[in-house]
């Protein structure tokens, strides 16, 4: 519920469709029992579900046009082999999709500023900080979250807030590359 949260008390303006197999109600708004029951494509897919779900939700992610994934799960290559596999094979479907999938295993990302908050990190808590020119990319979420921490205590204006966890896709430099093409003010 965290990344809602943020995006609700922290004045993002795009709509947001919650997904869940039996909820009817997740924080005031409607819930969708499946993706595709949305009924439009979806820009970013803000995964958080068990590791053996993942690879059937990226397909069904390349099936609906889905464009880009943050994926929180963890239990992959950083805990085993056949976690390493798994991982590969989402990263492959993902590629192939064209969809640009962060994860898995990482702690999302924010841009500032579009008041888009995908982390379940609680940085946030009490307020989103305004929008600054520095961006801010880590392949660990820790370091990434104390690092956004320390920024915001030095008057630091974070943009745009990357953490690509195990990078079964969208690497380091990936981020790096893209924050280099877009205008951060």
């Amino acid at each position: 519920g965290m990344p809602i949260r943020l995006l609700r008390e922290n004045g993002y303006t795009g709509e947001v469709f919650p997904v869940h197999p039996s909820a009817c109600e997740i924080p005031g708004l409607p819930v969708f029992a499946s993706l595709d029951a949305i009924g439009k494509r979806v820009d970013l897919a803000i995964v958080a579900v068990p590791a053996g779900e993942c690879e059937g939700v990226v397909a069904k992610m390349a099936r609906c046009g889905t464009r880009a994934a943050v994926m929180f799960t963890s239990g992959f290559a950083e805990v085993s082999a056949e976690g390493a596999k798994l991982q590969d094979r989402i990263g492959a479907i993902a590629r192939e999709a064209g969809i640009a999938l962060l994860g898995p295993n990482c702690l999302g990302a924010m841009n500032l500023h579009e008041r888009l908050f995908a982390t379940f990190s609680p940085v946030l808590l009490g307020g989103a900080p305004a929008p600054g020119t520095t961006a801010l990319v880590s392949q660990s979420g820790a370091f990434g979250g104390y690092a956004f921490s320390l920024a915001r205590q030095a008057g630091i204006g974070i943009g745009h807030w990357i953490t690509t966890g195990n990078e079964a896709n969208v690497q380091v430099a990936d981020a790096i590359a893209w924050l280099a093409g877009e205008p951060l003010c």
